[in-house]
């Protein structure tokens, strides 16, 4: 048992990874095309806001809403995760193990060799947006919430089955959620900064981001696939 109980205490310390990682996380799902096109609708909203001043405030209220959702999901996950573990201990080193594939398989879709199509939250979105007021404070706050309860299928593969992981078994884990909305929303966060200062619009600025993105998340998905080969290697010892 006390074997085990090192085992488990080495695994959570072998995955301790910074807040920048969850950053980094959040803002590679920010360049996914479902991700961009909410993002761009986030832009055009904020942008409504320039002449009054307040698109620093409307950008932060979508950014709170996104925070909400995505730490409120995180921790219920977290929170499971963590009773499973102290009920069955092994339950720790199988999340572990099957850390590797899941990176193997988020790179696969990064990189374009595997395709899913399909929307979670969908319907929870549209019915948010449909309440959400149609500027204010108010109504970033709940386009944040309605954007963040959809999921395509790379945001669904970096929050479900990369970021919460992390969370169950490394130090600070709670805090990775809230950085990854953090990550998701820096787009529209760089947009108020710069509309702010110079009080021009810049919806149009992401036109050439798929082009980017593109490259990014296949040179992020290489590296997934790197990490993940690694991981099998390491904890399933092939």
């Amino acid at each position: 048992m006390d074997e085990l109980q090192e085992q488990i205490a080495q695994l959570q310390w072998a995955t301790h990874i910074p807040l920048l990682s969850a950053l980094l996380l959040g803002l590679l799902g920010a360049l996914s095309p479902c991700q961009l096109t909410t993002n761009a609708t986030a832009i055009a909203f904020v942008s409504r806001h320039v002449t009054q001043g307040r698109v620093m405030t409307a950008a932060t209220a979508y950014l709170a809403g996104k925070v909400v959702v995505y730490s409120a999901l995180g921790v219920v996950l977290a929170a499971i995760g963590w009773q499973t573990a102290i009920e069955a201990t092994p339950v720790v080193i199988w999340v572990r193990k099957l850390f590797g594939p899941s990176l193997i398989l988020t790179g696969l879709v990064l990189i374009g060799l595997l395709r899913f199509r399909f929307l979670v939250g969908q319907r929870l979105g549209d019915w948010l947006q449909g309440r959400a007021p149609r500027e204010g404070v108010k109504g970033a706050f709940f386009l944040g919430m309605a954007f963040s309860v959809i999921f395509c299928p790379t945001l669904f593969l970096l929050f479900f089955t990369v970021l919460v992981p992390l969370s169950v078994v490394s130090r600070g884990g709670l805090l990775f959620p809230s950085v990854f909305a953090l990550g998701t929303t820096l787009p529209v966060i760089a947009f108020a900064v710069v509309a702010s200062l110079t009080a021009v619009r810049l919806a149009d600025s992401l036109r050439n981001a798929r082009f980017f993105g593109a490259l990014i998340q296949k040179a992020a998905g290489l590296t997934f696939i790197a990490f993940g080969v690694r991981e099998v290697i390491y904890y399933w010892n092939v």
